[in-house]
């Protein structure tokens, strides 16, 4: 797992134990692990845009998205019905692993419907296809039987 670097000027230590994060933010250079990261991440937003925490964003959005890659690669490897029981009452029913639980989710979801829209469309398109194959074989045997039926007379 990446850490993010944060370079922290003219700020007093400060400890995020209350919001479950073993993190003490301390002047100079801090090294903090990307889950940890992310839950204080907008508590510490202020002090960014005042300049007292300087990070670099796209560093940040590398760092996190591999590590969102990473949960997901988790996700798919624990399976659809242990993700969704561990987001209500396991290991994955808070911090951020459960908003990236949450949203993998959805993403199965919406995949799984969108997969069964077309299958839905296929078996539309594939009844509508056998609709007018027997039409036309309806067709061609009353053709069939008026030709038999004229040629006997």
């Amino acid at each position: 797992m990446s850490d993010i670097i944060l370079e922290v000027t003219n700020m007093q230590p400060t400890d995020f134990k209350l919001h479950g994060v073993p993190v003490v933010l301390k002047q100079g250079q801090n090294s903090i692990q990307i889950e940890h990261w992310l839950v204080i991440k907008n508590i510490v937003e202020k002090t960014i845009a005042a300049g007292f925490i300087s990070i670099d964003r796209d560093e940040e959005l590398r760092i996190t998205e591999l590590f969102k890659k990473e949960c997901f690669t988790e996700f798919e490897e624990l399976g659809l019905s242990l993700v969704k029981s561990s987001t209500l009452n396991g290991k994955l029913s808070k911090g951020i692993k459960h908003s990236f639980a949450l949203e993998w989710l959805a993403a199965k979801s919406e995949s799984r419907e969108q997969s069964r829209d077309n299958r839905e469309t296929e078996s539309l398109s594939v009844a509508r296809k056998s609709n007018s194959i027997a039409k036309c074989a309806i067709v061609l045997s009353v053709i069939t039987a008026l030709l038999v039926a004229w040629l006997q007379y």
